[in-house]
């Protein structure tokens, strides 16, 4: 079973509202539940907010929502979000974890394509990084005896040179190419 994390604050200091705001019609957050939902292998969804209007949103499509308190909103690293959902999910009921951030809503590689590879890695820790090798998180995949203690011994990084949404003007350049 493998454990897709969807998280998703409700504020962002530069883009205020940005994980529901609208690309071609439709709240960002959809794109990354979508492609979730592409997934071929069994997998559970989780979407972890602060939002109730996230909460509610995603909820209307079945998904599962867990709601995060104070001490994981604002600046928190991502891991402790995950670890979070991964807790309250059951750490021995998945065997990865992927955390799939909503701000990448244009990724050029699938859910499937990146466990592939992370497979074929034989890694224990993935991010994904842009074509200058910057990390943008459109993917983070963890095996999981990461998230009992990170440690990573097999890291690899896999290229997606989608856009980061920061801006307003990133949101513009996802939007013409979706």
């Amino acid at each position: 079973m493998i454990l897709i994390v969807i998280p998703a604050k409700g504020s962002s200091s530069r883009l205020p509202g940005k994980n529901m705001r609208e690309i071609n019609g439709r709240p960002m957050i959809d794109y990354a539940v979508d492609e979730a939902h592409r997934c071929k292998r069994p997998h559970h969804i989780i979407v972890s907010t602060d939002a109730p209007s996230i909460a509610e949103h995603v909820a209307q499509s079945n998904i599962e929502v867990l709601m995060r308190g104070e001490d994981l909103g604002g600046d928190t690293p991502l891991f402790d979000v995950y670890k979070h959902s991964a807790v309250h999910f059951g750490i021995d009921k998945f065997s990865l974890l992927i955390g799939l951030q909503v701000d990448h809503p244009d990724r050029t590689i699938s859910v499937d394509r990146a466990i592939e590879f992370f497979e074929t890695e034989h890694a224990d820790y993935l991010t994904t990084v842009d074509g200058a090798g910057i990390v943008n998180g459109s993917y983070k995949i963890y095996t999981r005896e990461m998230m009992i203690e990170f440690n990573p011994q097999a890291h690899v990084t896999m290229e997606d040179n989608c856009t980061n949404i920061h801006y307003l003007e990133d949101l513009e350049q996802a939007a013409k190419v979706l």
